[in-house]
């Protein structure tokens, strides 16, 4: 899944998605939570990355 895919399906924005990906933000509680939603993934293999 792209970035543009993944910023839609989880309702944010890709500029965002960009950031989380690169390492320069933090994603918070309630973003991973949807991002694991719109990846299919359990929300610890996302933590798990961290």
């Amino acid at each position: 899944m792209g970035q543009g895919e993944l910023a839609a399906k989880a309702g944010t924005p890709l500029s965002h998605i960009e950031h989380y990906e690169s390492g320069a933000w933090r994603a918070p509680a309630d973003t991973l939570v949807r991002l694991a939603d719109a990846l299919q993934a359990p929300l610890n293999e996302l933590l798990k990355a961290i």
